[in-house]
């Protein structure tokens, strides 16, 4: 019997299990657990991890029926477009979920044929239209962006903003009357007990990210070489650009930094992981959520950011620091506050961090926002 749940089909180029992706997969995957029990969720995706060549340990070009949803896992790009067509053919969905911004195979195509089709499509950016992310490859992305709007690619759909930062960046490109809908991501489950709250070792701070330009891990070191405080780094993600890591490496040798390279780690080791650090530091050039930061602060770490993320003024919610990239000073003197801060001062904030991100999780108002969305709703 073919369900009465309203019918969402999902696509996006990465999914579990694969992970080097970082917070576009985790915000999927989060909102389909959420709401899998009142929405009928069918997503496409390929069947390799970011910046791999190795297929996932998947069953790939069929439709598999798992943990309460169905997924396709392309072997290819050809396949890929070719189910799409299949889907959006045939026209019974409340909404069409894409997930990126520039890609021809997961965006663009199915855009146009849910226009063919009259389908209402609802675009998630994901952080790639801040001003820190448009940086990168930034004339390939300017001249996209250019085109696009001269021949009304993204016309006639709906937007999905994670705060208001991201929805002024939508309509800066995009211009005032474009219909977008206003709801964060949905935080990851985390511990219902803090472990390791007390004796952690404050000289061990932890890198969580991609390595790559956009997350900035030379601007830390580059801090941490200005510093007295003996701090040893560890960096946590998959290398994105390999130039700019030999860079960081390089750097870090000349300076006499002690650093921890760890490369992709699976998010269930990282439960094991997150309590053996005290302080998480992100120099992000911008993010529109940062997963990692509520990954942080639900294994009760306080986090050292810059001003590009969402979060801010931290330190008055003794939840770490929100500094500019400009203030290079303050963000050595936020080094010195935590390594000289009491334990018990420090104790403090590591359950203020982990109460903040247990209380999202029992928070239903944004996943009822997200029910109303998908299933046709049009509240933001």
């Amino acid at each position: 019997m073919e369900s009465k749940k309203p019918k969402v089909l999902i696509l996006t180029q990465w999914y579990i299990p694969a992970f080097k992706a970082g917070g576009p997969i985790t915000s999927v995957y989060n909102l389909v657990e959420a709401l899998k029990s009142d929405i009928d969720f069918w997503l496409i995706c390929g069947n390799r991890d970011h910046g791999s060549i190795e297929d996932l340990d998947v069953q790939s070009d069929v439709w598999l029926e798992e943990s309460g949803m169905h997924v396709y896992y392309s072997s290819n790009s050809s396949l890929a477009r070719k189910q799409i067509k299949v889907e959006l053919t045939k026209g019974n969905w409340s909404k069409v979920y894409l997930n990126s911004l520039f890609s021809p195979t997961w965006t663009i195509y199915p855009l146009l044929l849910s226009r063919k089709n009259d389908l209402r499509c609802l675009l998630a950016p994901r952080g790639i239209l801040g001003a820190g992310a448009l940086q990168i490859k930034s004339f390939k992305k300017n001249l996209f962006l250019r085109l696009a709007k001269t021949f009304n690619v993204f016309s006639r759909l709906e937007w999905h903003a994670t705060d208001d930062s991201e929805r002024d960046e939508i309509e800066l490109h995009f211009g005032k009357g474009a219909a977008i809908h206003v709801i964060p991501n949905l935080p990851s489950k985390v511990p219902a007990e803090l472990e390791h709250i007390e004796g952690r070792d404050r000289k061990s701070i932890l890198f969580l990210s991609r390595i790559s330009r956009k997350k900035n891990l030379l601007f830390i070191l580059q801090r941490m070489a200005e510093i007295e405080e003996p701090y040893e780094l560890t960096v946590i993600g998959p290398s994105e650009d390999k130039a700019y890591e030999l860079e960081c490496r390089e750097f870090a040798a000349s300076a006499g930094l002690i650093v921890h390279w760890k490369g992709a780690m699976h998010p269930a080791d990282l439960q094991n992981e997150l309590p053996k650090y005290s302080l998480m530091v992100l120099p992000t050039l911008h993010e529109n959520y940062g997963h990692v930061i509520l990954q942080a602060w639900g294994h009760g770490l306080p986090v050292l950011l810059s001003e590009n993320t969402p979060w801010r003024n931290l330190k008055e919610q003794h939840l770490g620091w929100d500094i500019s990239l400009d203030a290079k000073q303050l963000w050595q003197e936020a080094f010195k506050e935590h390594f000289k801060m009491p334990e018990k001062e420090l104790v403090e904030w590591r359950i203020k961090c982990h109460s903040l991100v247990r209380e999202k999780n029992q928070d239903r108002k944004d996943v009822l926002a997200y029910q109303t969305l998908l299933s046709g709703g049009n509240e933001s």
